[in-house]
């Protein structure tokens, strides 16, 4: 869970599309949303 927390931040910043990172943040690979990604991601 930590790994992924820590990803998402880090992918918000980018903004990459079709990264492991960006994946495991918002689960489509898209360009998520910067501090709203990574909570979504939590639940699931």
């Amino acid at each position: 869970m930590t790994g992924k927390t820590a990803d998402c931040p880090e992918c918000g910043g980018t903004g990459t599309r079709g990264t492991e990172t960006c994946e495991a943040c918002n689960g489509t690979g898209d360009k998520p949303l910067a501090g709203s990604n990574k909570k979504p991601l939590v639940i699931s």
